[in-house]
């Protein structure tokens, strides 16, 4: 577990950090890429750190839930 914060910069009220600032907290051989075609759905806890790559052509669609009991 890693219980460093990266330094970042702030968009507004979003704590934004760079791929250098992140991997200077958790190397970037402990990352993971979730990537796939059209329609792919990804299960995944997102506690802790997460971004979406950036975007250059099109719209990105997202849909988020939560289940909780």
């Amino acid at each position: 577990a890693h219980n460093q914060e990266p330094d970042y910069h702030l968009e507004g009220d979003t704590k934004r950090s760079t791929d250098a600032q992140m991997a200077a907290v958790v190397p970037g051989d402990q990352w993971v890429t979730c990537t796939g075609p059209r329609g792919t759905i990804v299960f995944a806890d997102t506690k802790g750190y997460h971004k979406g790559g950036l975007v250059k052509e099109r719209d990105r669609v997202l849909y988020t839930c939560m289940f909780t009991s």
